[in-house]
């Protein structure tokens, strides 16, 4: 990919091979700068420290769209 976690330029990549804005995606990492720094560019994003703060996390994102084969990359 030439480019790595928190630059914008690393999730500006992934939300492109996905074919979403970066404001779609969602971050889990144990690292909070490489949080923080999705945060500050409108990610959704969870510092992971247990399986407890991790489903609380996954509770508070919106529903998303159905899958169909059209949408499965």
């Amino acid at each position: 990919m030439g480019v790595t976690k928190p630059t914008p330029e690393f999730f500006d990549r992934v939300a492109a091979a996905h074919g979403v804005p970066r404001e779609h995606l969602v971050l889990i990492d144990d690292i909070p700068e490489v949080v923080a720094a999705a945060r500050t560019l409108g990610l959704a994003a969870h510092r992971y420290q247990g399986v407890g703060g991790f489903t609380a996390f996954l509770d508070t994102l919106p529903p998303a769209a159905p899958v169909t084969k059209d949408t499965v990359l």
